[in-house]
């Protein structure tokens, strides 16, 4: 697909118009930013009505615009991500090492599944094709996310078409059912051949000090070569390691 050069220039424009934003001091209006960078007042006051719808930006009552509280929440979200990357390499370098399975750590981004860090562990076909992103439905640490909400988040979720991965992968709320009161009751979830066949794969929950799940640290491998080395002594491995990682999160939570 081409790029759209119209949709790049827009794209500029905004980006330069937010940066010209962080400079002022208090608020700025239309025409001080029209001025500076250029850009018809039209242009603007397009972006910016967007930008406002957004959250991106504020606008107080002589229709000056400042910085939005949702570049807040962005920022949040990523010194949350390192915060808990530090904080988690070397418990997942370790693990990895003991056990040689590959150890991921991810976080809920929009409804699928972002590994913000992968640790590999015994070369294996199955590592090779595994993707930063990953559906919730089919994903250990995706159905820990999948536990932790409401009803009406369910059924919307699994009321878009789910593509079936394996024979073993489940596509309906009906299925996920009874794999959510066990993770519930458990605090934690297993990919058993959903994601790939041969692949198999648990997760643990870090949570905050007040009980949110900040991250999943999941481990994965051939369902083969898991067996062999014994399951539930790697799951426990996992969920000692994942302890490990939320409880010195938490500590830095309180620092914060």
């Amino acid at each position: 697909m081409k790029p759209n050069p119209v949709k790049n220039v827009m794209l500029n424009r905004t980006f330069d118009i937010l940066d010209e934003m962080s400079k002022a001091y208090g608020t700025v209006g239309i025409s001080e930013l029209s001025e500076s960078l250029g850009i018809s007042k039209a242009t603007i006051f397009r972006i910016l009505q967007t930008l406002l719808e957004r959250g991106v930006v504020m606008q107080d009552d002589q229709e000056r615009y400042s910085l939005g509280y949702t570049l807040v929440q962005y920022a949040s979200h990523v010194k949350l991500q390192q915060n808990i990357s530090s904080l988690a390499e070397p418990h997942m370098k370790k693990l990895s090492k003991e056990t040689g399975e590959t150890i991921n750590l991810g976080m809920l981004h929009d409804d699928v599944l972002l590994h913000i860090l992968s640790v590999p562990g015994e070369e294996n076909i199955w590592m090779k094709r595994l993707v930063p992103v990953s559906d919730l439905y089919c994903s250990s640490g995706g159905k820990l996310f999948l536990a932790e909400q409401n009803e009406d988040f369910l059924y919307d979720y699994f009321s878009k078409p789910r593509r079936k991965r394996t024979i073993h992968t489940i596509t309906t709320l009906e299925e996920f059912l009874p794999q959510l009161e066990k993770i519930r009751l458990l605090g934690h979830a297993h990919d058993n051949e959903e994601y790939e066949y041969g692949l198999s794969c648990c997760a643990y929950p870090i949570r905050s000090a007040s009980g949110k799940l900040q991250a999943s640290l999941s481990m994965s491998g051939p369902q083969s070569r898991i067996a062999f080395k014994g399951e539930e002594s790697l799951w426990q491995k996992l969920k000692e390691t994942a302890e490990v990682i939320e409880k010195e999160y938490q500590k830095l939570e309180s620092k914060i």
